[in-house]
């Protein structure tokens, strides 16, 4: 199984393509393309992170954090170190692995890197679904070429492709419509779901037993937060969007951002510093 895994790899880095936000429709489509290819070969994880989290994500420690807290480990994603994968490889196979590293085509580390590999189905709702425009191209790659729908534009009669062209117009203005149709009720039940889980420090704090003032002591001592020149409360840049969240807030006479604390956040803080775990705090 891990050999499998390893032939999987090598197709995917010599499909020598990584994504960007700056990266063409062609790129993502002739990207798209290929893992069609290896899913129709039957290669279980045809994706590497290192070619798609830039689409989506500013840093690839936020990707990571994200696919490991949302998705199941072999069965969504695989974890492949670098030193493992090596101890089941060849002479050969090693040879190669090291030419591959001589070329930058492997990151820091050498061999010690952690590769991350994703099913389809992984890459359409963790990276695709998050930018619409990549989904519409993923879209027509999976959801049309796959069932055999051919694009107009690879119709060579003249006729066909015109019909197929006005039936994607059809198809493009009902997921429109759809979309715009559903978007009002998809924010008001975010909205619910975010107020629902979303807590403030006063109230984290009393949750797990301490009072807000030393609750928020403990997590500028600790660097989860720090306050700004206004004194107003902020994340540290590698927790936002994990265990913090910042909101925005308004009303008639003044608008802002407040910082909040997710579930995962409200866990973290309850395991390490509730009443039993109290660390001590140099000032």
């Amino acid at each position: 199984m891990r050999h499998t895994l390893k032939t999987e790899k090598k197709e995917t880095m010599e499909n020598g393509i990584v994504l960007t936000k700056e990266s063409t429709s062609s790129d993502l489509e002739r990207y798209f393309r290929s893992v069609l290819e290896l899913d129709k070969q039957s290669k279980e994880y045809p994706v590497n992170l290192d070619d798609v989290w830039q689409l989506a994500y500013e840093r690839k420690d936020n990707a990571v954090r994200a696919l490991k807290t949302n998705f199941i480990e072999n069965v969504d994603f695989i974890v492949i170190r670098n030193n493992a994968e090596n101890s089941l490889l060849n002479d050969a196979e090693q040879d190669s692995d090291n030419s591959l590293a001589q070329n930058g085509k492997q990151d820091w580390g050498g061999s010690n890197k952690i590769n991350y590999y994703l099913t389809s189905a992984c890459l359409e709702y963790f990276i695709a679904r998050k930018v619409r425009p990549v989904f519409e191209i993923y879209r027509k790659v999976f959801h049309c070429v796959a069932q055999g729908m051919i694009p107009s534009y690879q119709i060579e009669d003249p006729i066909e492709r015109a019909k197929r062209w006005i039936k994607e117009q059809e198809e493009k203005k009902a997921i429109e419509e759809k979309n715009k149709e559903m978007q009002p009720k998809a924010e008001y039940f975010d909205n619910l779901v975010e107020k629902g889980l979303l807590t403030n420090f006063r109230d984290t704090a009393k949750e797990i037993g301490l009072k807000q003032n030393q609750f928020i002591k403990i997590l500028i001592a600790k660097k989860y937060i720090y306050r700004d020149k206004q004194n107003h409360i902020k994340p540290y840049s590698q927790y936002n969007d994990d265990l913090f969240k910042m909101k925005d807030w308004g009303n008639d006479k003044a608008t802002g951002t407040r910082t909040l604390i997710t579930p995962k956040g409200k866990e973290t803080f309850r395991l390490l510093f509730g009443n039993n775990n109290m660390p001590s705090l140099n000032f």
